[in-house]
């Protein structure tokens, strides 16, 4: 107000103060943001708030079918590994007599050995002798 003051004169200065009734000025020196621009950089914020969240939801989607594939990915090299250590003659044909539906990570080792002990039970045609 000291600046408004000299630029005004005290007369002048004077007259305004009783103008304003007591209210506060305030005055520009080129610092403050214009209201439209507060108000297009709000806007900005908000749709960038909505596409980050849409992004989040996109990427936790992904990351769960991911997560699955390589679980199932997991099952199988385990899977693989444990047919391939009973020494069958043709290692596809005891694959498909293995029930796949039901494996998951924590059980995949027991279900599995399990399973082809049965099928050496009722098939031991399909391995080599120990």
């Amino acid at each position: 107000m000291d600046k408004l003051c000299n630029l005004l004169g005290k007369s002048l200065f004077k007259k305004v103060q009783e103008k304003l009734n007591g209210e506060t000025l305030y005055l520009s020196d080129s610092k403050l943001i214009p209201k439209y621009r507060l108000d297009e950089v709000s806007k900005q914020v908000k749709e960038l708030k909505l596409k980050n969240a849409n992004l989040r939801a996109v990427l936790e989607a992904r990351e769960i079918e991911y997560i699955q594939a390589l679980d199932k990915l997991k099952i199988n090299l385990i899977l693989f590994k444990l047919v391939a250590k009973s020494r069958p003659k043709d290692f596809d044909v005891v694959l498909k007599f293995i029930k796949k539906e039901n494996l998951t990570l924590c059980n995949v080792e027991a279900s599995t050995k399990y399973q082809i002990r049965k099928i050496k039970s009722h098939s031991p045609h399909l391995f080599f002798c120990k």
